[in-house]
């Protein structure tokens, strides 16, 4: 076990707690049923990530060769009100104009030029192309992102966006992504009580996901072990995402170690009886332990004793200490055991 690996050790009731950097964590994305679908993109090509839930956009026989922009474009382009998007690019954006020019019979969009420092005509349309939407990609294209975000924010009923972001631990360790929501999904996949929006229901829920593939990024995923004071491996749990979960994992490995010892004892309890009850048995055998060994065989009385002697003092004649079977180690207890399960099955 690699040291480098540990991030806090405790001991609890002679056992070590160990927490553990996971090398080999499950991509959330990839690997978990998430609530809701998360965009981000690789910030030196502006390219949607391997990783990311981009078929949710482009669909599984589409392709992650795109921007985050060109995402957000998709997504509003399929799913906001075009007559909301039309009265928020004549409220809400100041350097723009949509207009009808009745004298050429058409629909004007421009934008400000602040190199020209006038309006410049990016298009005109028909009242037909205008109510299909045909210049939609155009009026987008020079939005940024976080107008992007807004616009589907407010002009789309049936999806809820939010954005998100995530840091590392060295310069440049930044990821800034967005995730959203259909109804559709949120119906399937969430609880609104009665009189919440189910928008902030479900961006709650997709907040919670972004911080696990934060976690996933930057490698702040645990996982806990416990061992005995061999450093034998008891038990361990892997898949914490987060370092909020530290307390909780300590918690968990402790309770795990309480369980082992319960088990352990309700081991002992049953493998002390079954020897007790078989002890004639093992008449004339010795058993080996460290640092004593063990010998069952008659007293004087002709009762059937345990006797111990110390292992380093070899075993002929040096078996003169009697001991109550409940002071038998418990590795010497269960070879007892064992051989008590050997000579019943042969007979």
């Amino acid at each position: 076990m690699s040291e480098e690996r540990i991030y806090k050790e405790e001991s609890y009731k002679g056992y070590s707690i160990k927490i553990m950097y996971d090398s080999c964590p499950d991509c959330p994305t990839k690997c978990w049923d998430m609530r809701g679908a998360f965009l981000w993109e690789y910030s030196d090509v502006h390219r949607l990530s391997d990783n990311c839930h981009w078929e949710q956009v482009y669909g599984k026989y589409g392709n992650n060769n795109h921007s985050l922009e060109d995402a957000l474009m998709n997504l509003i382009n399929n799913n906001a009100n075009l007559d909301k998007i039309y009265k928020y690019f004549k409220n809400e954006i100041s350097n723009v104009k949509l207009y009808y020019d009745r004298s050429l019979r058409r629909w004007v969009f421009e934008e400000w030029s602040e190199y020209r420092k006038k309006y410049i005509e990016v298009f005109t349309c028909t009242s037909d192309e205008y109510k299909g939407g045909d210049y939609l990609w155009e009026m987008l294209e020079s939005r940024d992102k976080d107008e992007l975000i807004d616009i589907l924010d407010k002009c789309a009923d049936n999806i809820a966006i939010y954005k998100w972001s995530s840091t590392g631990y060295s310069q440049g360790d930044y990821v800034e992504g967005v995730a959203f929501m259909t109804k559709e999904m949120a119906d399937k996949n969430l609880f609104v009580k009665d009189g919440k929006d189910w928008k902030e229901v479900a961006k709650e829920a997709m907040d919670a996901g972004s911080k696990s593939i934060g976690a996933w990024m930057w490698g702040d995923v645990y996982g806990w072990v416990v061992e005995d004071k061999e450093g034998d491996h008891i038990d361990s749990c892997w898949g914490y995402y987060g370092d909020k979960e530290i307390d909780y994992m300590i918690s968990e490995a402790k309770g795990n170690i309480d369980s082992y010892i319960a088990r352990r004892e309700e081991e002992y309890e049953e493998r002390l009886e079954k020897v007790k009850a078989n002890i004639d048995e093992l008449k004339g055998k010795i058993f080996i332990g460290n640092p004593h060994c063990f010998q069952v065989t008659d007293d004087i009385f002709g009762q059937t004793v345990i006797r111990k002697c110390d292992s380093s003092l070899g075993w002929v004649g040096c078996f003169c200490e009697d001991v109550n079977v409940r002071d038998i180690p418990g590795d010497v207890l269960m070879n007892m055991e064992k051989v008590i399960m050997q000579l019943t099955t042969k007979n």
